[in-house]
């Protein structure tokens, strides 16, 4: 009975550890992605996608980032061309279309 007993608590100490340690490095990754954007240092996406619609008329198609200080933005023109942006995420750049 008492090794029973140990078991169940050695299993329930190792999902507790599990889920704290583990859930502490998935949710440190969200916050160190997108700290940049709430502090203000990066510019916000909606900002980037007006800039870019105002430039080049048309619709948005995937957008991904800021990652490595940049957004990925992929728009499609009015007449169908698709064209891939890359913005500096902190000034709004377009650094490559």
């Amino acid at each position: 009975m008492k090794q029973g007993l140990f078991r169940v608590l050695c299993v329930g100490v190792a999902v507790v550890a599990f889920s704290v340690f583990g859930g502490v490095q998935a949710a440190e990754a969200y916050p160190r992605r997108y700290y940049q954007v709430n502090s203000g240092n990066y510019m916000p996406l909606q900002s980037i996608i007006a800039r870019i619609r105002a430039r080049t008329p048309g619709r948005l198609i995937d957008a991904q980032g800021p990652r490595n200080g940049r957004y990925r933005i992929v728009w499609e023109t009015n007449d169908g061309r698709v064209i891939n942006f890359i913005v500096d995420a902190e000034t709004g750049e377009i650094l490559n279309s």
